[in-house]
């Protein structure tokens, strides 16, 4: 009878054992599966809302970049159509509580990004608010436009939190994107891309000439300060060379500068500066099938090519019966181009053209245009730098846009009393011709197309 008891009160231990055993297994799994929908549901929503952060800020950038753009006729509608669209495609459920978008602005000065803040609510702007972007009046002096934020939630049901009463929790994720501009040129006229130590990488010396409405940049040396009547520089405008790869400056043959009252006139040696890999177009963009070509009408497009053309062209393929430059992209792909004296007394206005080349291009005397490819006047492969894959000379030619020699030299040493209008940048420059000019003119910076990108 004894043994009997016991026996049942073994049987009875085990069963209780075995239930607190069940409850344990029944957690460990409940958190299993609970901790398993939170990470998948968060990587779901991180997705929806990384990818409806980079749509909305594309279809916001298509807007605000876009000739004749007027924010009072603009639309959010492709904005919030596309952070929809993308939220959707990665399961976040729509509606207001789950998804919300908000304009990003950045500081100009500190680079510092936050939400725009709505001055009628104080809270941050949502896109949708007033059916069309913010005004420059409305995101405040100082900032700008940068991208859009996007705020996703994701709820689920749960396992184990539901047995103690919390039958549902949410996951929630920001995701920020923004465009991002190439504007380091707005601030120069004169560039040096050459890294090795040279004092005349930059050399500017001749008399009464001018840079002004931008600054002179150089990965080496610099040579400043002019015989006769001196060189013009713009007050408060950047001009800094790398330190110790020596200079030759003249300051009292210099008027200007970065601070006219400073002993050094505020010049200053700093470290170089690498541009972008991909700044500079290829001369596959101007070439027949290229994304720049094709920006082109056909009667203003001018092929030149290596089987028929293999040493260049001169002023026979480029004018006019005149002598007058023929408005169009001259794209020359084999040898040099050679242009002298050009005519100006039949043509008032300027002419429109763009000069592409894998070779030198020269150019003596006669010049008078305005660029009709991406603001550029010269773009060239070449990597001739005596005296220059771009070799301007002759006198009172007036140009504008972009002379661009990544690979080589740009001279204006034989030009007199010349203007540009735009800016000058390859390996070197040499500028000592006489009553020559440049004036930084910001719209002829090459004008990439704005990258997306996601940032923290």
């Amino acid at each position: 009878m004894i043994q009997r008891m016991r026996q049942n009160s073994e049987h009875g231990q085990a069963a209780i054992i075995l239930a607190l055993a069940m409850i344990g297994l029944l957690a460990t799994v409940g958190l299993a599966l609970d901790g398993g929908m939170v990470y998948w549901n968060q990587r779901r929503a991180q997705n929806g809302a990384d990818a409806a952060a980079i749509s909305g800020t594309t279809a916001l950038v298509n807007q605000v970049l876009a000739k004749n753009y007027n924010c009072t006729a603009s639309t959010e509608e492709p904005i919030l159509d596309l952070v929809e669209q993308y939220t959707q495609n990665n399961e976040v459920p729509e509606g207001e509580d789950n998804v919300q978008a908000f304009y990003l602005v950045e500081d100009y000065a500190t680079k510092r990004r936050f939400d725009l803040i709505n001055p009628t609510t104080g809270r941050p702007w949502a896109v949708g608010t007033t059916g069309r972007i913010p005004c420059s009046t409305e995101i405040g002096a100082g900032n700008d436009l940068a991208g859009i934020h996007v705020k996703a939630t994701f709820p689920q049901d749960t396992f184990l939190a539901g047995v103690i009463g919390i039958a549902e929790t949410q996951v929630t994720v920001d995701a920020y994107a923004i465009y991002e501009h190439r504007t380091w040129c707005t601030d120069f006229a004169v560039y040096a891309l050459q890294t090795t130590c040279d004092q005349n990488a930059i050399h500017i010396s001749g008399a009464s000439d001018s840079v002004t409405g931008g600054g002179i940049h150089s990965n080496s040396g610099l040579h400043l300060g002019g015989g006769g009547q001196g060189i013009t520089l713009e007050e408060g405008r950047p001009v800094e060379y790398q330190a110790g790869c020596g200079t030759a400056i003249n300051t009292g043959n210099i008027t200007g500068g970065p601070n006219p009252s400073a002993p050094d006139l505020g010049i200053a040696g700093t470290e170089p500066t690498t541009l972008p890999d991909d700044f500079f177009y290829e001369f596959e963009d101007f070439a027949p099938g290229g994304f720049i070509a094709a920006e082109i009408p056909a009667s203003m497009y001018h092929y030149f090519p290596a089987s028929t053309y293999p040493n260049g062209i001169g002023n026979n393929e480029v004018t006019n019966t005149d002598g007058s430059l023929r408005d169009g992209l001259y794209v020359v792909e084999s040898g040099d181009v050679k242009l002298n004296n050009l005519s100006q007394s039949a043509n008032a206005a300027p002419w429109r053209a763009t000069i592409v080349s894998r070779g030198q291009v020269k150019i003596s005397g006669g010049i008078n245009q305005m660029p009709v490819a991406r603001g550029i006047f010269v773009f060239t492969e070449s990597s001739n730098r005596n005296p220059g894959a771009v070799d301007l000379s002759g006198s009172s030619n007036r140009w504008a846009g972009m002379l661009a020699a990544p690979n080589g030299s740009v001279s204006m040493s034989g030009a007199r009393n010349s203007d540009l209008a735009g800016m000058i940048i390859g390996q070197t420059v040499d500028m000592t011709g006489s009553d020559n000019s440049i004036h930084h003119r910001p719209e002829f910076c090459p004008m990439n197309p704005p990258r997306v990108l996601l940032v923290n």
